[in-house]
């Protein structure tokens, strides 16, 4: 309801919005000393509150396209099919604490690390504050990551397109989401880079604890249980079920 005269700005007078019998809902009636038409300006305001509505959807889908999500994990937890309560706890808990850090989540293939990882991606774009147009958050596989690192490590002249995209993902990204890390690339400069920007990291994986750690090395190691929430989550596949 409009609390002050959008002509002369002083206090209005008027009543609440009111319900009849037969469920039509009355407008708030209101008048002020300025002789203003109120019908003029309750139109504005629902004008103005829809334009905001759809404005907060286009932000959201903008920054959703931006982000990159599997499609098939992100249309999944759209999808009627989809239980929150089959979510991995160690998500349930960060949403809950609210939680301002990375997360790294390592088990069995299968038992909803990617979902569990997008819907909590999805749930903080959504109770962002709303209208804010915030830096995406960002999926990538690690195995397109390590191939970029490779090339940025080794200097080619004429991949200067693949080096820019590691540095993106490295340097750039407030939070960056690397899904199914495998062995083969410790991701030291990254990791190492990250934690002293305070950039937010979230890593998955379908290794257990020992390959885990003998992929990543020490001070990989070392940088993720400073700078993350660590669950190694023993639970059977979920798929197919």
């Amino acid at each position: 309801m409009i609390k002050n005269c959008p002509k002369c700005n002083k206090p209005i007078k008027g009543v609440d919005s009111t319900v009849t019998g037969d469920g039509r809902v009355l407008y708030p009636v209101w008048s002020c000393d300025c002789g203003v038409n109120p019908a003029n300006h309750q139109e504005r305001e629902i004008d103005n509150k829809e334009y905001s509505e759809n404005k907060e959807k286009e932000i959201l889908e903008n920054i959703i396209h931006s982000a990159n999500f599997p499609t098939r994990a992100y249309e999944f937890i759209h999808s009627k099919e989809f239980d929150e309560s089959k979510l991995l706890p160690v998500v349930k808990d960060y949403i809950k604490n609210k939680n301002n850090c990375g997360l790294c989540i390592a088990g069995n293939v299968g038992i909803g690390k990617t979902v569990s990882m997008i819907y909590l991606l999805t749930y903080l774009l959504n109770n962002r504050d709303k209208g804010k147009m915030i830096p995406a958050p960002v999926y990538i596989e690690y195995n397109e990551l390590s191939i970029l690192y490779k090339l940025y490590e080794r200097g080619f002249n004429n991949k200067d397109d693949e080096k820019k995209k590691y540095l993106y993902y490295r340097n750039i990204t407030n939070t960056l989401f690397i899904d199914d890390i495998t062995s083969g690339w410790d991701m030291f400069d990254l990791i190492n880079y990250r934690y002293n920007k305070k950039l937010i990291t979230f890593l998955s994986s379908n290794l257990d604890v020992e390959k885990f750690k003998n992929s990543l090395g020490e001070a990989s190691i070392s940088r993720i249980k400073q700078d993350m929430i660590v669950d190694f989550v023993n639970a059977d596949d979920m798929r197919g079920k």
